[in-house]
């Protein structure tokens, strides 16, 4: 018994370090681009062509219920860790069908997955 606990509590403090409980925030975008962007984060406009308000998340987010953004993304860049993709769902809990952006890389506007968003995770291979 005591060896489940502490293999449970190995596991948690091991998957707590690879996705940190890190709170999303917005801010208004003043300029348009991703330069605004931080490092480590997911930026989202609510217009294409990086225009508008900007939302950056850092680490998954199950619903976006709690930000304007919900439903409203058009356009996205991923400036996160090296090697991650960032997963934008149109379904809460990560459901529904998804848009992967890789690293450093920006997606301007796209009709498919445009006003659809509803959660964001990130992944190492694949969605």
């Amino acid at each position: 018994m005591l060896r489940r606990i502490l293999a449970c509590l190995a596991t948690f403090a091991f998957m707590s370090f690879l996705f940190p409980a890190v709170p999303s925030q917005a801010e208004t975008n003043t300029r348009s681009g991703t330069d605004d962007c931080p490092l480590g984060y997911l930026c989202v406009w609510e217009h294409p062509n990086y225009q508008g308000r900007m939302y950056r998340f850092a680490g998954a987010n199950a619903s976006w219920a709690a930000w304007d953004i919900n439903n409203k993304d058009s356009s996205w860049y991923n400036n996160g860790t090296e090697g991650m993709l960032a997963c934008v769902w149109s379904g809460t809990n990560y459901q529904g069908s998804v848009k992967v952006i890789q690293h450093q890389t920006s997606s301007p506007s796209d009709s498919t997955h445009g006003d659809r968003g509803s959660s964001n995770s990130w992944a190492h291979f694949w969605c």
